[in-house]
């Protein structure tokens, strides 16, 4: 299961790919845009499967408008 997943990322990682803040990041989980797992009470990891989905489905939106 792990290897369709591909890496795990933080928040703070995945914020400095995306050069946005850490709380964005963080919204966007709070939101449903951004799919994320627990792991334990609060370590929060985002799968390199997820951020690829959310990257393209961002770029879909930009496409649209």
């Amino acid at each position: 299961m792990l290897d369709k997943l591909g890496k795990l990322f933080t928040a703070e990682q995945i914020a400095e790919q995306l050069n946005v803040s850490s709380r964005t990041v963080y919204n966007w989980i709070n939101q449903g845009k951004l799919k994320a797992m627990r792991l334990g009470n609060s370590t929060l990891r985002i799968s390199e499967r997820e951020l690829n989905n959310f990257i393209l489905q961002s770029m879909n939106m930009k496409e649209e408008n």
